[in-house]
């Protein structure tokens, strides 16, 4: 059986690329730094990507309690 809580997991994206999906919708892409307990992100080089255009945002923080997904990037 495997004893890790779900915060554990976030460990190995660590200052790397991941995408995240929000719950309005949005795809944002950025460069994981920091994290708590709560799942607020803070986020560096990152972009909100749509159907029709990418925007830059830079440094952000993103609360935990819109988040839907959380996976390393492709890209």
């Amino acid at each position: 059986m495997d004893d890790k809580r779900p915060l554990d997991n976030l460990v190995v994206f660590d200052n790397k690329k991941v995408e995240i999906q929000m719950k309005n919708g949005t795809t944002i892409i950025g460069v994981l730094k920091a994290f708590d307990y709560n799942l607020n992100l803070l986020l560096e080089e990152t972009e909100e990507i749509s159907t029709d255009k990418t925007v830059k945002l830079g440094s952000i923080l993103l609360r935990g309690n819109n988040l839907v997904n959380i996976y390393e990037s492709k890209e």
